[in-house]
């Protein structure tokens, strides 16, 4: 299966890092594959209704925000639905890029990482609107870092007219101003593992759901487009601690406890951990309430660049052997659940080339 095989290429493109040729190769490779992807994912019938009928005489019959309502409108008079998805995923793929870019992770472990715990779902099940925002705020932390803070507004608000969870673009100045970097270089690793051990624990479904009761006499809207589903479905409710929640609290752990070689080393390894603690808190939450899982998406490309910072760390090449092969297995045994979970909307892969070519 294509999946599978992908998988296992990317894994033997680890063997290759030192030759730049072979990573962007691979990079492409797994752009193609991803960028023109044809009717795959359980919303694809969805965006094919919006772009067939949605029109300026019936906007009000269209629950979806209007950002992402008049782009389509207007792509849709230059492009037919393929090609307009086509492009879109071509502009947010190459957002993925610049990021990867600037964090110093061209790597093709992090193309592995990628692969299973961003790609698939974001590129084939494909959220689209979610994928337009996560990537518009990609460019905005971008413009931030980089201190130009116009394109930071501007990629900010564009982010959250495609998809309302994009509000969350204004966590970014916010986690990595001047004086949150600077009292989080003071913070001492044992009382920072402790003070994140004891969020994490605090974080129950209890806790959170009083949180936005609260919220709600405020924001109607958190009645509106969330507690709504408490009364009505089941899994509101998330599992708790599962394997991934561990996995992913001790990597941000030990980027914690390796903070100052990360920094050292990297350019961006303050706001890579930074991005990394608040992400594993917006993982946490998910795994508590899962309908708000699509936030902590924002933010995980910076956890897979801190995975491949704590990689690159290590000395021992044994050792570094060992860590790329854990992640080896354990993104065969995510794709295999991946795959059985949601392989109807999946399977079989189909790609637009096939027909174009």
């Amino acid at each position: 299966m294509i999946y599978y095989v992908i998988l296992f290429f990317l894994f033997l493109g680890v063997f290759f890092n030192k030759n730049q040729k072979i990573n962007k190769l691979i990079f492409i490779g797994l752009g193609i594959f991803f960028i023109f992807s044809k009717d795959l994912g359980s919303d694809i019938s969805n965006y094919k209704y919006i772009y067939n009928y949605f029109n300026l005489s019936n906007i009000n019959s269209f629950m979806y925000e209007k950002g992402f309502l008049y782009y389509t409108l207007i792509l849709k008079f230059l492009f037919n639905f393929g090609t307009y998805y086509v492009i879109t995923k071509i502009f947010i793929f190459y957002f993925f890029y610049k990021i990867i870019d600037e964090l110093n992770v061209n790597d093709n472990f992090l193309y592995l990482l990628f692969y299973i715990q961003l790609g698939i779902y974001l590129f084939l099940d494909c959220p689209f609107r979610n994928l337009i925002a996560i990537g518009l705020f990609l460019i905005a932390t971008l413009f931030y870092i980089r201190k130009k803070i116009l394109g930071f507004l501007i990629f900010s608000i564009l982010s959250f007219v495609f998809h309302k969870t994009g509000i969350i673009c204004i966590l970014i100045p916010l986690l990595i101003n001047e004086f949150c970097t600077k009292k989080f270089l003071k913070l001492g690793r044992k009382k920072l593992i402790l003070f994140l051990i004891i969020i994490l624990i605090i974080i129950r479904y209890d806790f959170l759901l009083k949180i936005l009761k609260i919220l709600a006499e405020y924001l109607p809207i958190i009645e509106t487009r969330l507690l709504k589903y408490s009364y009505k479905i089941a899994s509101f409710k998330g599992d708790g601690m599962n394997i991934q929640l561990i996995e992913k609290s001790l990597l941000v752990f030990i980027g914690i406890w390796n903070r100052k070689k990360i920094i050292k080393k990297f350019k961006y390894g303050k706001e890579v951990i930074i991005f990394s603690i608040f992400f594993l808190i917006l993982y946490r939450v998910s795994n508590q309430i899962p309908i708000l899982f699509r936030f902590q998406l924002y933010f995980r490309i910076f956890y897979l660049a801190l995975v491949v910072y704590i990689s690159k760390i290590i000395k021992e090449n044994f050792f570094k052997l060992m860590f790329v092969s854990f992640y080896f297995m354990y993104s065969l045994g995510s794709l295999y659940y991946i795959l059985t979970k949601g392989g109807q909307t999946l399977i079989p892969y189909r790609n637009y080339l096939f027909n174009w070519f």
